[in-house]
């Protein structure tokens, strides 16, 4: 089991008028954190699911996807070792 963005969240992309509820890396992260700490991780979620809103409107300029430099300035990589390790941290607990 894990966690989407898109049921509550959907494409928000505002997150200059909008902070709270926009897809960003701050977003995927409290919500990283609230799956550990409010019980779900507990009761069997494993996954903090990016799928989709989160690209940047170009290619890099080898021609790759990436991320929308704004809303994820540490980049994906960081963000799914952020999601990662924490839960590795919440396994080794118990």
């Amino acid at each position: 089991m894990g966690w989407l963005a898109w049921e509550r969240f959907r494409c928000n992309t505002d997150c200059k008028n909008d902070p709270e509820n926009c897809i960003s890396d701050r977003l995927f992260r409290t919500m990283t954190d609230l799956v550990v700490s409010e019980g779900y991780a507990a009761a069997g979620y494993e996954y903090i699911n990016i799928d989709d809103c989160w690209l940047d409107k170009s290619r890099s300029f080898n021609g790759k996807l990436q991320p929308d430099a704004k809303r994820f300035p540490y980049g994906i990589k960081d963000l799914s070792n952020y999601v990662s390790n924490l839960r590795e941290l919440f396994i080794l607990s118990f």
